[in-house]
């Protein structure tokens, strides 16, 4: 049960506050949750490891690539990428979050 509330906490704040800062706090609480977690919610909290990844890598990578390149003529599908990319992630986490809710 812990491990879904910080999986929501993560989706409620990784939209407002968009820096690497954050991510990596909130890694390091999955971290400590999956440490002390039984050998199945282990398993659920690599998946959920690496649904963060990507939503990080859309949030702060793709997001510092637009802020070097802003002005120029691939502005848009760079805006188009990283909030796709962001939402896609989002939801992705959201979905599996329910989807261990359901089946829990």
């Amino acid at each position: 049960m812990q491990l879904l509330v910080a999986v929501v906490l993560l989706l409620v704040m990784a939209r407002r506050w968009r820096n690497a800062p954050v991510f990596a706090g909130w890694a390091a609480a999955l971290g400590v949750t999956h440490w002390r977690s039984s050998a199945s919610a282990r398993a659920v909290s690599w998946r959920l490891l690496a649904l963060l990844v990507v939503l990080a890598a859309f949030s702060v990578g793709v997001d510092m690539v637009h802020a070097a390149l802003l002005g120029l003529s691939i502005d848009l599908p760079l805006s188009t990428l990283e909030a796709g990319g962001e939402v896609g992630a989002m939801s992705a986490l959201l979905a599996y979050v329910f989807h261990l809710a359901r089946t829990q």
